[in-house]
């Protein structure tokens, strides 16, 4: 399934181009069945908050991502998209750095993005972000994992270094697949692909 690049706007384009621009990672078909270690999210969705005239607080690892399991890839690939979020709003690319592989089409595509608006004193702030749906994979033990997350962004606003407003883009749903790896006591994202979240029933 293709995506129109720019659905997510400014806050989306190295996200959303990645389908456009051919950027291979995890599939469903690539990804193990559901039988070999899932772990399903909560069902209650992850909510972070809403932007504010505080400074945007960068966000903490969950007690999940210490250990390599399932659990721990699902943890892991929420994190990072808030993350994400949160280097959007702040320009902080640290540790987005760390947790990329050298070789993450969609990791570098982000810091370009980052530094970009950086470098125009702007910054990108969302409503909403929430995980309807997310699940962990185990491939290789202690070694490679997946995940598959379903991400609801709200309305997004890009600001100038004045704090004016000069674009704004509505919420858009996705389906996020991430190929992680364990190395050492941390993880590594290798790759993300993204497809339009599947309309709900």
């Amino acid at each position: 399934m293709r995506i129109r690049q720019g659905a997510w706007g400014v806050a989306a384009v190295a996200v959303i181009g990645l389908a456009v621009a051919g950027c291979t990672g995890p599939t469903h078909g690539a990804l193990p069945s559901a039988s070999r270690s899932t772990a399903q999210a909560s069902a209650a969705p992850t909510v972070s908050p809403s932007p504010t005239s505080t400074a945007p607080v960068e966000p903490t690892p969950t007690p999940e991502m210490a250990q390599p399991s399932a659990d721990g890839a699902a943890a892991t690939a929420r994190y990072f998209i808030e993350l994400y979020m949160y280097a959007l709003a702040t320009g902080d690319l640290e540790t987005w750095r760390a947790m990329s592989a050298d070789d993450c089409k969609m990791c570098n595509k982000v810091i370009a993005q980052v530094e970009d608006l950086a470098a125009q004193q702007h910054t990108v702030s969302t409503q909403s972000l929430e995980f309807p749906a997310s699940s962990g994979m185990e491939t290789v033990p202690l070694q490679s994992y997946g995940a598959d997350l379903t991400v609801e962004q709200g309305a997004w606003t890009e600001h100038d270094a004045s704090g004016a407003a000069v674009s704004s883009g509505p919420p858009v749903a996705v389906q996020m697949f991430f190929a992680l790896a364990w190395q050492g006591d941390t993880w590594l994202v290798r790759q993300v692909d993204v497809h339009e979240a599947a309309p709900a029933s």
